[in-house]
């Protein structure tokens, strides 16, 4: 299909030609082709709606493929096409922007695309779930559970997504009993989800057959982990089992204060990823719909006790798969008999490599 849109673009080139190929480019994967055809068809369009539903692909691909600074540049350019102009398409763009900052650890320059795009489209729940998870990977608990919960009350409780990870926040506060009951209206909404079913087993103490965790129970504890290492690894912070409460301390409340401060700020302009204005979602005609549901738990104020609750899973995790493997292969990483290729894809810390060193003829990831 693509050397078929190929030939088409050579004999006569139009803005749709250029569009269908890059679309077929993408599916196959060839995204620098598909962007340079994306380009060329927003060059060619004279409609700007045209032209800004092609830049948004744009925006999308440079956003998948890591590259932030140019999906700024394309978003840019967008906003220059209809500068002031609030529109679904800029407000999609906006978050495909801040999705880009999330996997670049800029949380705070994500949560002002997200902010802007939501006041842009205020059913757009993504985004609003978007900025629960930025407070959450910060370690700002108490944010991420006030605003989860408003996404939940939003959407009359059938956001599976939110609730699923409300309750993983409520689970690391603490206060078991709401991570319970919204599990409980998660798996409603989702009944064959194999991580709440393990989470509501768990929490109500039933044992589970086989004796172990769904991935993607195991997947959202290694990527929480990973996201929230390299979030306070970026601010010079530390991170990790034993001294989370001095996280609190050093961080959580200077970023709320930050976002309260920058509540009343101006939003008018461009968005950059460097400012922090957080425009508080709150609203005095939201106060009596959003009324706070009672409570379960007995403390006033949640706290991230992330390594409280899941410590078990990463203390000394790297010594346990060290001795897993020398147990299943018969060989020990001090005898100095190297033939394995090992790849580690685990949190980022790089603390598996010391012990898989001793294995491995060739070592990719674990900080190796």
């Amino acid at each position: 299909a693509a050397s078929f849109y190929e030939r088409a673009v050579l004999s006569e080139e139009t803005a749709e030609g250029h569009l269908h190929l890059a679309d077929t480019l993408v599916r196959i994967q060839r995204n620098d082709e598909a962007i340079a055809h994306y380009k060329r068809a927003a060059d060619l369009y004279q409609g700007e709606k045209e032209k800004i539903g092609v830049l948004a692909n744009v925006v999308k691909l440079y956003s998948k493929t890591g590259r932030v600074d140019l999906a700024l540049e394309s978003f840019n350019q967008i906003l220059d096409l209809q500068p002031g102009v609030e529109s679904p398409e800029v407000a999609h763009a906006h978050v495909q922007v801040a999705e880009a900052l999330i996997d670049a650890s800029d949380y705070e320059g994500a949560i002002q695309h997200l902010t802007t795009a939501t006041e842009m489209a205020p059913a757009l729940l993504r985004g609003q779930v978007l900025i629960a998870s930025c407070f959450r990977d910060m370690g700002d608990v108490h944010e991420a559970i006030t605003r989860y919960k408003r996404v939940t009350k939003r959407n009359n409780n059938q956001d599976y997504t939110a609730l699923a990870a409300l309750g993983l926040v409520y689970l690391e506060a603490g206060w078991f009993k709401n991570a319970l009951s919204t599990f409980k209206r998660a798996l409603a909404g989702n009944p064959a989800a194999a991580d709440i079913q393990y989470m509501i087993a768990m929490l109500n103490g039933n044992p589970q057959s086989p004796a172990h965790a769904p991935m993607g129970f195991v997947t959202q504890l290694f990527d929480l982990e990973a996201r929230r290492a390299a979030f306070f690894a970026s601010a010079f912070l530390p991170w990790g089992p034993g001294i989370a409460s001095s996280l609190r301390t050093a961080y959580v409340p200077s970023a709320r204060a930050r976002a309260a401060a920058n509540a009343s700020a101006a939003s008018g302009g461009r968005a950059t990823p460097v400012a922090v204005e957080v425009t508080a979602l709150e609203g005095a005609e939201d106060a009596g719909a959003l009324e706070p549901e009672p409570e379960l738990h007995d403390d006033a104020e949640p706290e991230s006790a992330f390594h409280d609750v899941f410590g078990l899973v990463f203390t000394n995790l790297h010594t346990h798969m060290a001795r897993m493997v020398e147990e299943e292969l018969g060989i020990t990483a001090a005898s100095g008999y190297r033939w394995l290729d090992v790849v580690d894809l685990g949190c980022g810390r790089g603390q598996a490599a010391p012990v898989l060193r001793g294995m491995a003829d060739r070592l990719l990831g674990g900080g190796a």
